[in-house]
């Protein structure tokens, strides 16, 4: 084709990667775009993606963002070990304006992976060993038993590891 001559039109195709978000979470009232390397508040700077959440009502974040503060004010003032060491630890929030709105964001720990990535992974099909899945419930039950001698009550789901133990 010479250079001259008008090009037809292209079809792009997108291919949804399994645990990537879908494009099309970015609009008005959706997700925020975020790049590697974006500086937030003057502080936070992003240095890779972890994954992605699916978007709450704002009421729940909110209710969300005041449990957080209660606990981290829970935390400063307990002291010693009591269960509060297997809770994530909350750092900061804020808010960021974008085209798509007003969104809240939350500042953790960084973490690893999910347990059923790991056991997934590492075991596959297989049962998971006895001593470790001991020691992961135990784990469970003292940050549960922590969220409640703070007044907070879990009330997500169980995630796919934990089933299989109890």
């Amino acid at each position: 084709m010479s250079p001259d001559q008008p090009r037809s039109p292209q079809l792009l195709t997108y291919w949804h990667y399994p645990d990537v978000e879908p494009i099309s979470y970015y609009r008005k009232g959706g997700y925020h775009l975020i790049y590697i390397d974006d500086i937030l508040q003057n502080r936070y700077r992003i240095v890779n993606k972890l994954g992605y959440v699916l978007a709450a009502e704002v009421s729940k974040k909110i209710s969300e963002v005041a449990i957080l503060h209660h606990l981290k004010q829970r935390q400063l003032n307990d002291g010693g070990s009591n269960g509060r060491e297997f809770l994530m630890e909350f750092l900061d929030d804020f808010k960021v304006e974008g085209p798509n709105g007003t969104h809240q964001c939350i500042v953790t720990e960084v973490l690893g992976p999910s347990i059923g990535a790991d056991v997934e992974e590492i075991y596959g099909a297989e049962r998971y060993p006895i001593e470790i899945a001991k020691k992961l419930v135990a784990q469970v039950i003292r940050g549960v038993a922590y969220l409640h001698s703070c007044g907070v009550v879990h009330g997500g789901k169980w995630s796919d590891p934990l089933r299989h133990f109890c």
